[in-house]
């Protein structure tokens, strides 16, 4: 691997500096450098999931608003307007002392740890687990672009295709304001969508570049590749949509 080369780099990447990506493409040890910049993207763009998470960890509990609830039955049943109803009383105690000792129940199962500290650690593996994910659907994006590149005249091999695609998902990190779900109409949620188109076009330069350098072509032919894919999935869509509607309608024609 290029010592010149590390994670700190990464802006190398996102100003489009192709020497940099030539020297990817040219490193045995690529892979390694591009994953964890994905990570490290993954986990800028979805911050807000953990800080969500452990907001939420720090909140009263169940068993906790099952024992309010059950002190405001017990003053309602003790209310003096009551007193003429007894039945009722009795119904909203008998309700305080069942809540209570659900709220019993729930304690008495809690994780040696408390239940604060699981659910902050249950937050840190949901955001450690979201660059994961996002691997995987990137991943099977990938599939289709790989093999129209290769019909198209790309000569990448599977490793200089996948550790310079990876390279793309680095702008991905400005949907960091996007992952705090802003509310709709205030500056926060147009600001994060102004971020959202940037990010896409952003990644949309990168992997033009990328797939240039790793299959020795021009960006425009890079271009070609990608229109020449979306085309490609579209027709298939249509095709499949098409298909299943004449063998629904035939399956239907013989039921009836």
């Amino acid at each position: 691997m290029d010592a010149s080369l590390r994670v700190v780099d990464f802006w190398k990447f996102l100003v489009l500096r192709n020497p940099s990506f030539e020297a990817v493409r040219q490193a045995p040890g690529s892979l390694w450098l591009s994953l964890r910049l994905f990570m490290l993207a993954g986990l800028i763009g979805t911050i807000g999931i953990l800080t969500t998470g452990l907001a939420e960890a720090q909140r009263v509990t169940v068993a906790d608003r099952l024992s309010a609830g059950a002190v405001s039955l017990d003053g309602a049943a003790e209310n003096r307007l009551l007193r003429w109803t007894p039945r009722l009383a009795s119904a909203m105690t008998i309700a305080a002392d069942r809540m209570r000792q659900a709220a019993a129940a729930i304690e008495a199962v809690q994780p040696p740890l408390g239940s604060a500290a699981s659910e902050s650690l249950r937050a840190v593996g949901v955001w450690v687990s979201q660059p994961l994910l996002s691997l995987t659907g990137w991943l099977t994006v990938f599939l289709p672009l790989l093999v129209a590149a290769r019909l198209l005249g790309g000569r990448g091999s599977l490793r200089e295709q996948v550790s310079l695609g990876l390279l793309a998902f680095l702008p991905q990190a400005l949907l960091f304001l996007s992952s705090f779900h802003p509310e709709p109409g205030t500056a926060g949620a147009s600001v994060a969508a102004m971020l959202r188109v940037g990010a896409a076009v952003w990644s949309l330069a990168i992997w033009l570049t990328a797939s240039a350098v790793a299959n020795r072509y021009s960006r425009v032919q890079a271009a070609k590749v990608l229109v020449a894919t979306i085309a490609a999935l579209v027709l298939l869509t249509a095709i499949s949509g098409w298909l299943l509607d004449l063998v629904s309608g035939a399956l239907l024609s013989v039921l009836l």
